[in-house]
């Protein structure tokens, strides 16, 4: 027993049998379950009481003694809630109870702490990690005592708390990303204003206002004055000496000169009027980019949007996604109207879809949790499965790319393989890459670098690796990683050098640049209370920019160069971004996110070049 405290009892036991069963992902959890990612993760790590049913589910899915449980959480369920010091908005599934380590080794859980918070209502799932892993770690890194196993390298930061100039390697430092201006280190009354300025609860005044604002200051200072340059005693006063009084005054007690009064009372002027006219000059900041609800408010009724695309299907400009309950959809990449009707095929989830091109025509190519990967003719809506999915157990994330002029998909599975699938044939079971890994691929992007096809992959071992597709036997080799499970990765240039950005669990955002001999994954900004699901570049005026989308329902945008966020995050989606896509039409570069509540929001992020 723990302490006599009912809620700590059950929650002992249940991560006991947690170990027991194996501990399974909490990916794999809500697929037995029916319920979310994040529902089932905040059931095992019981902060707060979970309501019965949910915890029945879970029990049931761990097979465990579903009469034992209950009785624990009846017990639970009856004592009054321990003060934990600190407040938890509710979760859809929370009762009461107090925080406590995560059994997977997740970080960002464990003891409260300012930066550590629970799911609140309508918030997106949590994701499903692995605790251990048996790949050999990468030679830089700190070990964590929190999960058994190798951990991956960690990003090396500068001490100042200011990202190294080029991500650690030779060469000039990448420009300032997007239409944001360029940053520079303020001084202490510039770093008061912009905080100021960035602050939404600080409306800046009218030209009027702050007119009136700075007359009523001066007036307010010229009476002070005034009042200050006869206050040099009464004449009952013992006196100082004529001459000692002479061109004096009495301040505070003490006896300043007039000089010294006027100019102490010309700086508070000057800093008055500092502190009115700098906003003016200065610019309040970015705003926050503004998204539209694409193919309008009654699109959401699928479930969770996982994936989207963009490509040409008959020369027109169209947008591809798939959803929770294993449709998927085409819309007109401008109006947002449906073309043709839901493509159906998929029995589960489809978390990755693409559009190729495929002998001159627009073919989307879908991935599902089902176990298979399917072609879709988009010009008629026909679909077909390449392979059958029991051999590859769930597909998280597919990559396009021509292999020897054969456009082919690359596939990231739950069997622990990335496999290779030629798009122009029949079925198939594919290709598999390489050797399986220790723990399940949940990510993988394909570029350039250095002239070579490259992949990158990520997933359950928290690791980031590189493969050169190029080799006969391509192998993935670590370069670094994050401390909780990978979700997404995309790659693309910035200032001439191929880079990528990486999403985790544990709630970072981290930049590699694919030049380097040792790429080492920098962090933007802070990490999050939440984890990041999905990551993507976009080249805006000619620059390279980056966003990140979070469990906590937050879109941001991130400068390369300084590796701070870039004004407020997005305004538009109300649950967490699962999926992104960038393109370019007619000029503009064009953002979309696949949210949690089943809805498709469009940014226009302003001229490409």
């Amino acid at each position: 027993m723990t302490s006599g405290d009912p809620l700590a009892e059950l929650r002992l036991r249940l991560q006991e049998q947690y170990r027991v069963a194996g501990k399974p992902s909490y990916r794999e959890l809500a697929k037995q379950t029916g319920m979310s990612h994040t529902s089932a993760r905040t059931v095992i790590l019981c902060e707060r009481l979970p309501r019965w049913g949910a915890l029945e589910l879970i029990v049931e899915a761990l097979r465990g003694e579903t009469a034992h449980f209950h009785r624990l959480w009846l017990a639970a369920e009856a004592s009054p809630a321990p003060n934990t010091g600190r407040t938890t908005p509710h979760h859809e599934i929370s009762g009461k109870g107090s925080p406590t380590a995560d059994p997977q080794g997740l970080p960002g859980t464990g003891p409260p702490s300012p930066q550590t918070q629970t799911a609140s209502e309508g918030q997106p799932r949590a994701a499903a990690s692995q605790a251990t892993s048996t790949a050999a770690p990468p030679a830089t890194g700190t070990q964590h005592t929190s999960a058994p196993g190798p951990p991956p390298a960690q990003a090396q930061t500068n001490p100042g708390g200011n990202p190294p100039a080029a991500f650690g390697s030779a060469g000039p430092a990448m420009k300032a990303g997007g239409l944001s201006a360029e940053r520079k280190s303020p001084s202490a009354l510039g770093e008061n204003l912009s905080a100021k300025q960035e602050s939404p609860s600080v409306e800046r005044e009218s030209p009027s206002t702050q007119a009136e604002s700075l007359s009523g200051k001066q007036q307010s200072l010229s009476a002070e004055r005034e009042s200050l340059f006869t206050q040099a005693g009464s004449p009952s006063e013992k006196r100082e000496s004529p001459s000692a009084e002479r061109g004096s005054t009495r301040f505070g007690g003490g006896l300043w000169s007039r000089r010294a009064v006027l100019v102490s009372l010309s700086s508070v002027a000057v800093v008055a009027a500092g502190a009115v006219l700098a906003p003016r000059l200065l610019g309040s900041g970015p705003e926050a980019r503004k998204g539209v609800l694409f193919g309008g408010p009654l699109a959401g009724d699928h479930g969770a949007v996982w994936s989207v695309a963009s490509g040409k299907v008959g020369g027109r400009p169209a947008v591809l996604y798939g959803c929770q309950d294993g449709t998927v959809h085409l819309r007109d990449f401008v109006s947002g109207e449906r073309i043709g009707g839901v493509l159906e095929g998929h029995g589960r989830a489809v978390f990755a879809a693409r559009i190729a091109d495929v002998h001159g025509e627009g073919v989307g190519v879908t991935a599902s949790s089902d176990g298979t990967i399917r072609t879709w003719a988009l010009a008629s809506g026909q679909g077909r499965a390449l392979n059958a999915g029991q051999e590859t157990g769930g597909l998280n994330a597919l990559a396009l790319a021509t292999v020897d002029g054969t456009p082919c998909a690359f596939t990231a599975g739950d069997d622990r393989t990335i496999r290779r699938w030629d798009l122009t044939a029949g079925e198939q079971e594919g290709v598999v890459v390489g050797a399986p890994l220790a723990m399940s691929p949940k990510a993988i992007a394909i570029g350039d670098v250095g002239g070579r096809l490259t992949a990158l992959t990520g997933g359950d071992d928290r690791l980031v690796r590189r493969w050169d597709l190029t080799a006969a036997d391509p192998a993935g080799t670590p370069i670094g990683g994050h401390d909780g499970t990978i979700w997404n990765l995309t790659m693309g240039h910035s200032d001439g050098r191929p880079v990528a950005l990486s999403a985790g669990e544990d709630g970072t955002t981290r930049l590699w640049n694919l030049s380097a001999e040792q790429p080492i994954g920098h962090p933007l900004g802070d990490g999050l209370p939440d984890p990041v699901k999905c990551v993507a570049l976009a080249v805006v005026g000619g620059e390279t920019i980056a966003f990140s989308g979070a469990d906590d329902g937050s879109l941001r945008e991130w400068d390369l160069t300084t590796a701070k966020q870039v004004g407020p995050p997005a305004e538009g989606p109300t649950s967490g971004p699962e999926g992104f896509e960038v393109a370019a039409h007619e000029g503009r570069t064009y953002l979309f996110a696949g949210t949690w509540d089943g809805f498709v929001w469009k940014f226009d992020l302003g001229p490409t070049a």
